[in-house]
């Protein structure tokens, strides 16, 4: 007998989330454990960097450290809630 998917049913995506944090071994940690749970992670290294993923990359929820160089996680959630497309993304 052979299994066949119906037309009709959509396989779910992964959810899109970026993470953002300036600490190496904590990205890599929290990055490990989201991926290990089935979410598509993409990282970033501060704020400013967070900002232009999260423009090409549209994420479902950004996970952001608070304190970073360059644009700290407020300046970064400014950004984000000024935006039309990227204000309703759920930051954490």
């Amino acid at each position: 007998m052979t299994e066949t998917t119906p037309s009709n049913i959509e396989v779910a995506q992964p959810a899109k989330v970026l993470l953002v944090d300036d600490e190496p071994g904590i990205r890599t940690a929290v990055q490990t454990y989201l991926k290990d749970e089935g979410f598509d992670v993409t990282t970033a290294i501060d704020g400013e960097e967070g900002w232009e993923k999260a423009q090409q990359l549209n994420p479902d929820v950004i996970i952001s450290d608070v304190m970073m160089p360059r644009c700290d996680g407020y300046g970064l959630l400014k950004r984000l809630r000024e935006n039309e497309r990227l204000g309703g993304t759920p930051v954490i």
